[in-house]
């Protein structure tokens, strides 16, 4: 068996990365690969591939290892003349991001040749497709996080609104008045509070804190 292998590290999640290689449908917009038809993202499904290299050349293989943000791995070839193994694998890092290894083992009679004339060609391969499943990673993973930022800026809009509805007529706890009075003429004070300044204001407004 030969090897060809090229790794490459990304900022997105190993879930990241692994959604952009379940979705198969638009594995053209990154890869040198494309798939014409998927039986299922499942070990044992069989694939079929259209390798866009010189020209467009048909390829089937069957899934031979898949396991969720960790291993994507298809088989094929030519029975004693040539055989492949072909995949991902995703190792999540320290900061949160995913090292990516691409990776082919080649065997049967026929490799050695065949794989002296294409091997510079394919690690130049290995090297794009890595590139472009990385950019497609860190694109879909800022999609996702700015997706969740609006959702989360949404909630807390709709809890302003929320808090001006609501809170109304409720008076501060006994003694403020008399506190704040008292010690506004020993110190500086400031006032730390999470509230929204507006619902803060309007509430200070309404209880004569303000002055």
């Amino acid at each position: 068996m030969s090897l060809l292998e090229h790794t490459i590290t990304t900022t997105a999640p190993p879930s990241a990365v692994w959604a952009v290689l379940e979705d198969m449908d638009a594995w053209g917009e990154w890869n040198q690969m494309t798939v014409d038809s998927c039986a299922g993202f499942i070990e044992g499904g069989s694939v079929r591939f259209r390798l866009r290299i010189a020209r467009d050349m048909p390829v089937t293989a069957r899934f031979v290892r898949v396991q969720p943000e960790r291993h994507l791995v298809w088989a094929g070839g030519v029975p004693l003349l040539f055989k492949a193994r072909h995949g991902f694998d995703l190792e999540a890092t320290e900061d949160g991001g995913t090292r990516i290894r691409h990776h082919e083992d080649f065997g049967g009679l026929l490799h050695y040749p065949l794989l002296w004339a294409i091997r510079e060609r394919q690690q130049e391969t290995y090297r794009i497709v890595n590139e472009g499943l990385r950019d497609a990673a860190d694109a879909a993973n800022s999609d996702e996080a700015k997706r969740q930022l609006e959702r989360a800026l949404a909630w807390s809009l709709r809890v302003d609104e929320m808090v001006r509805e609501i809170v109304k007529g409720i008076p501060p706890v006994p003694g403020v008045h008399e506190s704040l009075s008292y010690i506004q003429d020993q110190a500086d004070i400031m006032v730390c509070s999470s509230t929204p300044r507006e619902a803060l204001e309007r509430e200070w407004g309404e209880h004569g804190l303000d002055r």
